[in-house]
């Protein structure tokens, strides 16, 4: 239960309390298993009414995904997706975001459903934009909460290839929302250099995912391209491609074997002119023609040479510097032969290397340093962590206290409250206090008053009406998800509130108009995410309520599959009410 909801709630029951909370009981969710390997790089776009790919995961050297699109509630996606999760197959989900306001609850609901079912089977999970940009926005933070509450290794994806233009692009795609999205899908006709850059701009993490289409009708040439779309985008922005399904698709993804490695390693680009990389052919210096791609991968220190060109009599003459020494092996990648390279030579002073290779019309791959392994080095570095974006604390709040939700089904607490009433500062005015339990589960609370007394007189069953004031409800309150953006946030740094080190974020309204909202601070523990201390005041007030400030405090009361559950545990409040022309200070 959110603090926001609990303290509407408390607030039926006093004009302003201390509240000490005591939690009896807990019931947990079912913990969640074991978290999938390395994302692939490869997906098969499959129509729900197709028959299953035939070919058998365990088949190939390296994961790929079977990419699903359609309404979350539709009987033949779930089938199909039951059916490739039985299979072990990593989906792609690819669903349609809402079309209006009022049809997002019932979709999220259908979300959640299949998460519930199917979470374990799902790696990506895709919301396709539809024609109204903040609707789409908003379903997206969502599903993107839901989601990593239920699996955090699932990554989102956001569907921008129907957008017409790189500006449509801008207005959906925002520094808000990019915490809630880790891919962003376009197809392979969009410029995909101008959104890369763009992505670099508002959201450095980000990647791409490619919906290439139709690989061909012509066995050579499916095969030709999902290779070359591979060596093309590996140490890229492009996470990962999906083709269309068709019967070519499955035999022609045998034939990525050879580069099995560079797909399932981690792969960079490195800088040929910093690796001394030059080409030559019959003497004639070829760096700058030859179509060609120098990968490393960062774990086993290996260096690739991938590079494409007419086919020639003549060999290519290659001299690079290599970091590592290693047994160059050769692979033409159009039948995946192993060639062998010549006059193979390396300076162990300078790792200066000189090799030649042939030209066989067709993609070649150089591993330079066959059947090496990840290796360790210590390392001696200064590094600066990046600061996280308030949009990004902002996110992962929502995020713990969505998967503590779906952990926490009920608890019970007791609570006693003291109500100050004094009506001038001479005046020893009125004390008020009782003892209460309470049982929470999901949006719903009971509230049980156990004993009642003023001024230290108890009462029993026949105690007398007592004034229950209250300020006016605030519908939109901060960091909750909701359609619009009711509240602006600023980072002020970071602070110790007892034993935890927090986030400082000011919330204020986004709006002057005529609505009740908060302006305060929150303070976010840094390690878990979850809200540590809140201060808050009221706006736009009217009477008998002028004036109501509170403060609500939350600490861990157990932890549920390895998560701290933090909980409301107390809130001070001071008000002032104004009856008959009087203003009555009540805390």
């Amino acid at each position: 239960m959110s603090w926001d909801s609990l303290a509407d709630r408390l607030r039926r029951g006093r004009a302003a309390a201390v509240i000490s909370a005591c939690v009896i009981q807990i019931v947990a969710a079912p913990a969640e298993g074991q978290e999938a390997p390395p994302p692939p790089r490869i997906a098969v776009d499959q129509p729900v009414s197709e028959a299953l790919p035939a070919i058998d995961p365990a088949a190939l050297p390296f994961p790929y995904e079977v990419r699903l699109a359609g309404n979350v509630s539709d009987r033949a996606l779930e089938d199909r997706l039951a059916a490739l999760v039985a299979r072990k197959v990593p989906v792609w989900l690819a669903l349609a975001a809402p079309v209006t306001v009022a049809s997002v609850e019932p979709w999220r609901a259908a979300l959640q459903g299949l998460l519930t079912r199917h979470r374990e089977g799902i790696a990506i999970l895709e919301i396709e934009a539809g024609a109204d940009s903040k609707l789409t926005t908003f379903a997206t933070r969502l599903a993107s909460t839901d989601v990593r509450s239920a699996r955090e290794s699932i990554r989102i994806a956001l569907n921008g290839s129907q957008l017409s233009s790189s500006s449509a692009l801008a207005d959906l795609y925002t520094s808000e929302l990019a915490p809630y999205v880790d891919l962003l899908v376009l197809s392979a006709t969009a410029d995909l250099a101008a959104a890369s850059a763009y992505l670099r701009t508002v959201d450095p993490d980000a990647r791409l995912a490619i919906l290439a289409g139709d690989a061909g009708d012509e066995p050579e040439a499916v095969a030709r391209r999902l290779i070359d779309s591979q060596l093309e985008t590996l140490g890229t922005d492009v996470a990962v491609v999906s083709w269309r399904s068709s019967r070519l698709l499955q035999p022609a993804l045998r034939r990525l074997g050879p580069i099995a490695r560079l797909m399932t390693g981690d792969i960079s680009s490195l800088d040929a002119s910093a690796a001394g990389l030059g080409l030559s052919l019959a003497g004639r210096d070829v760096t700058g023609s030859i179509r060609h791609r120098l990968l490393f991968d960062n774990r086993t220190f290996a260096t690739y040479l991938v590079y494409w060109g007419e086919a020639s009599q003549n060999p290519l003459d290659v001299t690079l510097t290599l970091p590592v020494e290693g047994v160059p092996v050769l692979y033409r990648l159009a039948d995946g032969s192993r060639l062998t390279a010549s006059g193979y030579s390396r300076n162990a002073e300078t790792g200066r290397v000189r090799t030649q290779l042939p030209l066989t019309g067709g993609p070649m791959l150089v591993d330079f340093n066959e059947g090496a392994s990840a290796v360790f080095v210590e390392r001696s570095d200064v590094a600066a962590q990046r600061r996280l974006s308030v949009q990004e604390i902002i996110a992962r709040h929502q995020q713990q206290q969505r998967a503590q939700d779906a952990l926490v089904r009920n608890y019970m607490a007791s609570a006693r409250t003291e109500q100050h009433f004094r009506p001038t500062m001479t005046d020893p005015g009125y004390d008020v206090v009782t003892d209460n339990r309470y049982y929470v589960a999901g949006d719903g609370m009971e509230w049980e008053e156990l004993s009642f007394s003023v001024n230290g007189s108890k009462w029993g069953a026949d105690r007398p009406p007592f004034p229950l004031l209250q300020a006016e409800k605030v519908l939109s309150l901060p960091l909750q998800l909701r359609f619009g953006n009711d509240y602006r946030y600023r980072l002020e740094g970071t602070e110790r509130v007892g034993e935890y080190d927090c986030y400082v974020v000011r919330f204020d309204p986004a709006e002057s108009d005529a609505r009740s909202l908060y302006r305060g601070t929150v303070w976010i523990e840094r390690k878990t995410f979850a809200r540590v201390k809140v201060s808050a005041v009221q706006t736009r007030l009217s009477a008998p309520v002028v004036s109501n400030e509170e403060i609500q405090t939350y600490r861990p009361i157990t932890s549920l599959g390895n998560r701290p559950v933090f909980l409301f545990t107390g809130l001070t409040a001071r008000q002032i009410i104004l009856i008959a022309g009087r203003n009555i200070l009540v805390e």
